[in-house]
């Protein structure tokens, strides 16, 4: 064999190796690799079906972060069927980047992070606010009032 050329026994191996190299990453706690990630649901979906133990997530846009802007989740309706967090940046399904540059105002992408528990319907009630952390007063800015966005989730048995 000579350097570094791929023969073709290495060349049936070395696909299985960078597959079980991306898991044992995504299982250590490193970064996901992109082709293990599930589809980012659009911005404006009212609906999400999933099974029990699966994760979904549903676009809230683009925003900055560097200035304070923020969503929040300010209800659940049934804590023992559904999780649900805001996510940013690069744990956006999709993602790989946390925000444009590093300057204030640089922006970043937001989603409602949906983890079905257990089976059953809940919903997630999400609130952007402008240059300040969620409240029930809080300042929307300049294009207020922005709709709260409400999810209705159905786990399904997984």
């Amino acid at each position: 064999m000579q350097g570094d050329q791929i023969t073709p026994r290495r060349a049936r191996w070395l696909p299985r190796a960078l597959a079980i190299a991306a898991l044992t990453a995504t299982a250590s706690g490193c970064e996901r690799p992109a082709m293990f990630d599930p589809e980012l649901l659009p911005a404006g979906t009212e609906r999400v079906e999933l099974p029990s133990g699966a994760t979904a997530q549903v676009d809230l846009g683009v925003f900055s972060p560097g200035v304070g802007d923020a969503w929040d989740v300010i209800a659940v309706g049934d804590g023992d069927v559904l999780a649900a967090e805001v996510v940013g940046g690069s744990s956006v399904f999709g993602e790989r980047r946390t925000r444009d540059g590093g300057a204030a105002g640089g922006d970043s992408r937001f989603a409602v992070e949906l983890e079905g528990l257990d089976p059953g319907t809940s919903t997630v009630e999400v609130r952007y606010c402008y240059r300040t952390k969620s409240d029930p007063d809080c300042d929307q800015g300049p294009d207020a009032p922005v709709e709260n966005v409400v999810i209705e989730v159905e786990v399904l048995p997984g």
